[in-house]
């Protein structure tokens, strides 16, 4: 196996774990604005 063969995997590996790390914030940000936007106006 050489260099680069190693580097593409893993980058692929880092995307991939990336991707999905990526939609569970998504998730837990558009959650946690929309209760940051309820608890706001509530106050005024």
């Amino acid at each position: 196996m050489e260099q680069k063969d190693i580097v593409a995997i893993f980058n692929e590996m880092l995307t991939k774990v990336y991707s999905e790390q990526e939609e569970k914030y998504k998730r837990k940000r558009k959650y946690d604005l929309a209760h940051y936007c309820c608890t706001e106006e509530e106050k005024g």
